[in-house]
């Protein structure tokens, strides 16, 4: 069969913009099929920015699996409906598909839930000996109108049973300067706004060691990204990863995402310096105590301070990820931020809105108190605010976000870095400017909208009779 893979693109610029990397999951399964003998192609716009998926090459494809996050969906859908009205086989997978089948299913005829691979692999051989899909589990489908779910299988508890992606198959592959790996799947803990443990489970699964530095040593880009969504969570597992690295004749630097925790083991920061990390993304989430317990971090700001301080002192480049408009936050919350990680020198960050994406705690709890006011998914991407958070409006949170930003990476800061021949933090220093202003004069329509939400909110509290509580608005 012919068959092509698509993960679209978010509707607008982000954060991660200018790193144009691939989710894994469909690379993976893209691989297993060529094995298998398949024509495959895969298509990633984040990578192919200046060559998007060829529309003429897809239409001549007997199957399209497209995969969904939640901001990416209304791209996704827009793909699988033009490709249905072509006669085309059209299956949905990731993480937004997985939590909101019927939807999906409205613009494509499969939708494949959790953990992909199996079910990919026998969906492809059903259609190619025209036989029925009804036995495949994780796979839902329409049957006489109605909508089918079949139940998940159990999570795949070998990984060394999947191949290494072979990007190859990926159109504009060679644009790609860092390489995605990953060692393990789940994550222990609980956080309430996270929509990867209800996909990946909270129990850690690991690759052979052996096997994942075998994939290492044959990187050729400049940098590796290790996917994983807590690097660190198996302490033991990483040491053993980490002296392989160190044997490696010429391993290329890394960067990876880890918790707070793994500033609680400075031998562990100690050899990961030493094998070859030059940078980690670290979850700090908040600097008010309150707001991380009730995100379910399991951490506190003397933790994060420890973490920095270790971080720095091994030389490991500090981006920290901070999560704003929980419900123990005021209007000030991301002027404290802000300040916090100017006073404690993280090299970067990023400053989101909290965003209840289907499939967790977070959106399940807004969703039934009426605080969502948007079901506009492609706005889902972090930077949009689409809740009504408790302690602010929505537009103090929103312009909240972007005065941390301009004040965390402004000019000022750049000419520092510069007189101190830091190029690397000037040159990132740079993009975060040049991002958030560009963010700020192509989003004036939002702004007015929040703006007028903020104004009609303030009239009904002034309108409100004493001692009945402000309605939250439609």
């Amino acid at each position: 069969m012919k068959i092509s893979f698509v993960e679209p693109d978010a509707a607008d610029f982000h954060i991660y913009s200018k790193f144009s990397l691939p989710r894994l999951g469909l690379p993976l399964i893209a691989t297993m099929l060529a094995r298998r003998g398949h024509d495959v192609q895969l298509y990633c716009d984040a990578v192919a920015k200046r060559s998007p998926a060829d529309f003429r090459d897809i239409l001549r494809s007997d199957l399209v699996g497209i995969s969904i996050t939640t901001s990416t969906a209304p791209s996704g859908y827009r793909l699988g409906r033009a490709l249905k009205l072509a006669g085309i086989p059209v299956v949905y997978g990731g993480p937004h598909a997985t939590y909101c089948p019927e939807e999906a299913l409205r613009h494509g005829d499969y939708v494949v839930r959790g953990e992909g691979e199996y079910a990919a692999l026998e969906l492809v051989e059903a259609l190619e000996a025209g036989e029925p899909a009804t036995h495949i589990k994780n796979l839902s489908y329409r049957d006489g109108g109605e909508s089918v779910h079949a139940p998940l299988r159990p999570l795949a508890a070998d990984l060394s049973d999947f191949p290494w992606p072979d990007f190859t198959l990926m159109k504009g592959a060679r644009r790609m300067k860092v390489y995605p790996l990953a060692t393990s799947r789940g994550c222990p803990r609980h956080c309430d706004f996270c929509s990867v443990t209800p996909l990946f489970g909270h129990k850690m699964r690991m690759r052979p060691a052996e096997d994942v530095v075998a994939e290492m040593d044959r990187v050729s880009q400049r940098m590796v990204f290790i996917a994983d969504d807590n690097f660190t969570a198996n302490r033991r597992y990483v040491r053993g990863l980490l002296e392989g690295f160190a044997r490696l004749d010429s391993p290329p630097p890394w960067m990876a995402q880890a918790g707070v925790d793994v500033g609680r083991d400075e031998d562990l920061v100690r050899a990961m310096k030493e094998a070859g990390c030059q940078a980690l993304a670290i979850g700090f989430e908040s600097v008010n105590d309150e707001t991380l317990a009730g995100y379910g971090k399991g951490q506190t700001c003397d933790d994060i301070v420890r973490c920095v301080e270790v971080l720095r002192k091994h030389g490991i480049w500090i981006h920290g990820m901070f999560v704003l408009g929980g419900d123990a936050d005021g209007p000030d919350a991301a002027e404290k931020t802000v300040t916090f990680a100017k006073k404690h020198f993280i090299d970067s960050v990023q400053f989101l809105a909290l965003t209840p994406v289907p499939g967790t705690d977070l959106f399940r709890r807004l969703e039934q108190e009426g605080r969502i006011f948007s079901h506009d998914w492609s706005l889902y991407d972090g930077h949009h605010v689409v809740y009504e958070p408790a302690r602010m409006t929505p537009l103090e949170l929103q312009l909240g976000l972007i005065k941390a930003h301009r004040k965390f990476y402004s000019f000022r800061r750049v000419l520092s870095e510069i007189r101190r021949f830091h190029w690397f933090a000037a040159i990132t220093t740079y993009y975060g400017h040049r991002l958030i202003r560009k963010w700020q004069r192509r989003k004036g329509e939002l702004l007015q909208i929040l703006e007028r939400r903020a104004h009609i909110r303030r009239r009904r509290k002034t309108a409100a009779p004493s001692g009945e509580s402000e309605t939250t608005e439609p």
